[in-house]
């Protein structure tokens, strides 16, 4: 059994041409999710190339990356990946503080840390558990894993842009994966040649995993549009727990040691403290602005001229100044 475990099933079903892949997936996301543009809210004309324009960047990137990662998880062992694939929380932070101006605090920056940390004992243990791995570690495959992951990171940040423009995630998604497909295509038609036909077993694996692919990124779009793009990329990277899980499954060992548990342990101990500290630091946030508010209110108040009441003369009719002389 392959020790290789892609994201469209282990070793692709045996199908060799993996950017290909890439561009089916992303045409079988968009073409489902394009019925979205006629209900609810309907984008027409002018509305329709705003959100074009607005989503031409994330999709763009997001084309690269994806086809990116589809060849890094063919040539970079799967536990090597995960471990690399937390470093996409470095690579958002420092593009939503570029062109979101979004930043974090000593804390939040040590929470990520841990996950880094619980991160990387999982992976040794997972690696070191596996020969076959160990041999097929390759710097090549080290350094395109850690681009896609820094182009992940680009792609959450231009997608938190475009959703604060248009909160539409499934409009959103649908031109993100459409879009995604264009710069990939001249690459599968470099790369791999003319497609060759998939077997029913390899189309069944597509499907699935376009179908998992189009629910992952709705959801990704939405939570972009109502949380900062390091709370999303947290959460990203979070999923790495649940990829070595699968991965023991598909190989058929179950990670039951102790240094797997100890780093569990430690990622979901730092998914705790980044969410409290990232609740309170909302909520000080909140309580200064309201503080601030108040005092600006007061300050109003006070800065006001005192106005003296002025009581009308009192006039006298023409019998009464009469009756006084």
């Amino acid at each position: 059994r392959s020790a290789q475990c892609t994201r469209w099933g282990p070793n692709g079903g045996g199908y060799s041409q993996a950017l290909w892949v890439t561009f089916s997936e992303l045409c079988f996301v968009g073409l489902a999710l394009s019925p979205s543009l006629f209900f609810g809210k309907k984008i027409v004309g002018g509305s329709l190339r705003k959100l074009a324009r607005n989503c031409a960047p994330a999709g763009l990137v997001f084309g690269i990356k994806y086809a990116t990662s589809h060849l890094a998880l063919r040539i970079t062992p799967a536990s090597i990946y995960a471990l690399l694939h937390c470093s996409i929380v470095f690579f958002v932070v420092l593009s939503s503080w570029l062109v979101l101006n979004e930043t974090i605090n000593f804390f939040e920056a040590l929470a990520c840390c841990g996950l880094i940390l619980g991160t990387a004992i999982i992976s040794v243990s997972s690696f070191s558990h596996n020969a076959q791995e160990q041999s097929s570690v390759s710097v090549f495959g080290i350094t395109l894993t850690l681009f896609d992951c820094a182009l992940g990171g680009v792609v959450i940040v231009l997608l938190r842009q475009a959703m604060l423009r248009n909160k539409r995630a499934l409009q959103v998604t649908c031109f993100k994966t459409l879009i995604g497909a264009v710069p990939v295509f001249p690459l599968a038609l470099f790369i791999h040649g003319l497609p060759t036909p998939p077997s029913m077993h390899q189309l069944y694996i597509f499907i699935i995993v376009a179908l998992i692919i189009l629910i992952y990124h709705s959801v990704l779009s939405a939570l972009c549009a109502i949380a900062p793009a390091v709370v999303v990329a947290f959460i990203e990277a979070l999923k790495t727990l649940p990829s070595f899980i699968i991965i023991a499954i598909v190989r058929g060992v179950p990670e039951t040691s102790n240094l797997f548990w100890l780093g569990a342990i430690v990622v979901l101990a730092s998914a705790l403290f980044f969410k409290i500290v990232r609740t309170s630091r909302s909520s000080l946030f909140r309580a200064f602005t309201n503080s601030r508010q108040s005092c600006d209110e007061d300050d109003d108040e006070s800065q006001q001229p005192n106005r003296a009441v002025l009581t009308p003369p009192k006039i006298y009719e023409t019998d009464e100044i009469e009756q006084d002389v």
